[in-house]
């Protein structure tokens, strides 16, 4: 089992936006193969505010193509 380090969902904010936060957090990795610091769930005390607790990451596929438009080679 591997563990990853995580920072909250709302740190994704805007820093004036009340709800922001950027608790940072260990959780078990979702696969070896991403064991990059991620931020696609919320930390407990967001979860207690009434954030859904989110157990499974969904690919995003309009930010991959994003993702991939920004790191093409020249």
């Amino acid at each position: 089992m591997s563990y990853i380090a995580h920072v909250c969902l709302n740190s994704k904010l805007n820093k004036e936006h009340p709800n922001y936060c950027n608790r940072g957090f260990i959780d078990i990795a979702p696969s070896s193969s991403t064991l990059s610091e991620q931020c696609w769930k919320y930390c407990k005390n967001c979860e207690e505010k009434g954030y859904p607790i989110i157990t499974e990451y969904i690919k995003n596929p309009d930010r991959v193509n994003q993702c991939k438009q920004n790191f093409k080679k020249d």
